[in-house]
């Protein structure tokens, strides 16, 4: 019979919003190689129409997009390739987050159940064509066909994009504190629409799980940044 589930981690200790935002910054520069996503930089996923319509931190109920509703994706941004998708998302805690596996790139994973594909070939200097995944416990692999850029050092072109597969099932059973916080990239939000939606969603988030003002806080996310892509405004 299958092990039973771990029980859901317990309330973290409270990080303020300036701390929040020297800790992805460091694990932005500090990113490497790794299995462990905190490791390897910012995990972050963009809110889109995959995601539940009413409460869009969660894995999609109902409509069109239930049947994408056995994964979630994200990316992990860090020197070189600091691009994802939306306008606004998810910062992930990544201690919480069950990766199954992730694509060099985006993995078209929206038509495939269960979202992960064939394996990539691990041989050194192996040739992989079309889209393939990294599976645990070599995720640290793609990371090495991904490497981070840091020979530009000030406002850089943000680089590539990865896709991070995650279990939903973990997902939703460690909220709230599956998310650190929300984001917004400014420079795809001239209007200022996408920053009230996102306080918006951000506002229904708390008073789900009934947390206060100061938790999961809405930080500004700027991929061409090379200093500080992380700030509060």
């Amino acid at each position: 019979s299958p092990l039973p589930r771990a029980p859901p981690t317990p309330r973290p200790p409270p990080i303020s919003t300036p701390e929040l935002v020297e800790l992805l910054n460091a694990r932005f520069h500090q990113a490497r190689p790794s299995n462990h996503m905190e490791e390897a930089g910012v995990l972050v996923r963009g809110i889109d129409a995959s995601s539940d319509e009413k409460r869009p931190w969660l894995p999609c109920e109902s409509g069109w997009c239930v049947h994408h509703s056995d994964h979630m994706s994200g990316s992990v941004v860090y020197p070189g390739h600091a691009d994802t998708y939306g306008a606004i998302g998810f910062i992930i805690n990544p201690a919480l987050a069950d990766v199954r596996c992730i694509f060099p790139r985006d993995g078209g994973t929206q038509n495939t159940p269960g979202a992960c594909k064939a394996r990539c070939d691990l041989t050194p200097g192996a040739n992989n064509p079309g889209v393939c995944s990294y599976y645990p416990p070599d995720l640290h692999v793609m990371f090495t066909v991904m490497p981070a850029d840091r020979s530009c050092e000030r406002r850089c072109e943000p680089g590539g994009m990865n896709e991070v597969v995650m279990a939903p099932e973990e997902w939703r059973a460690q909220m709230p504190y599956t998310l650190l916080g929300f984001f917004v990239k400014p420079s795809a939000d001239p209007s200022g629409a996408e920053r009230r939606k996102v306080e918006r969603i951000r506002s229904l988030f708390l008073a789900q799980y009934g947390m206060q003002p100061g938790e999961a806080p809405v930080l500004l996310y700027d991929p061409h940044d090379r200093i500080t892509p992380w700030a509060s405004e």
